[in-house]
């Protein structure tokens, strides 16, 4: 069972509560929700002001203190979830920012390849209506895919991601590779 299925699962079943202006999962796991047009809105200003990198690094920085919370309250055991990457993949739609889809997986010497794919995310059909070809949105996936490939492979040399496709940039869908040298 996926990911995503477990925690919809745990959802339904109550594993949350929204009480005196919290929201908290498991017990533990303070979360809040946030509008997707407005999170759209507030990192393509982000980029604008501080630049790609200062930007991005910040990005990347809030990604990993939401990954490794998880990991660290949710008990996961991620190596267990580099057997099927479709596991992990399946958070990200739990999380409402698209369709992640695993198109391909290479192999060779010290180098692992991965193609995904992102339909269907609000952030990019937001995205490409309000700032067209300028959308910086998909910096927030590609800093989500790095830093999760980091987790999960913890001894890597280097974790490259690169946007290869763009949805706010007239292609049907994004697509992302990520490659990681061992």
């Amino acid at each position: 069972m996926a990911i995503a299925d477990i925690l919809k699962k745990l959802l339904l079943g109550r594993a949350f509560s929204a009480e005196e202006g919290r929201i908290v999962l498991f017990n533990t796991l303070e979360v809040s929700m946030i509008e997707s047009k407005s999170l759209v809105f507030f990192l393509q200003k982000v980029f604008e002001k501080l630049g790609d990198k200062t930007a991005y690094e910040i990005l990347k920085k809030s990604v990993e203190i939401t990954m490794l919370t998880f990991k660290n309250t949710l008990k996961i055991n991620f190596s267990k979830l580099l057997i099927n990457p479709k596991n992990w993949l399946g958070f990200m739609d739990f999380y409402g920012w698209g369709k992640f889809e695993l198109l391909n997986v290479s192999t060779q010497k010290n180098i692992e390849k991965y193609s995904i794919k992102v339909s269907n995310s609000p952030f990019t059909q937001y995205a490409k209506q309000t700032f067209g070809k300028n959308s910086k949105v998909c910096k927030l996936i590609e800093a989500n895919l790095e830093v999760s490939f980091k987790i999960l492979n913890e001894k890597a040399k280097s974790i490259k991601v690169e946007e290869k496709a763009c949805y706010t940039k007239g292609s049907p869908y994004c697509i992302f590779d990520v490659v990681i040298e061992k």
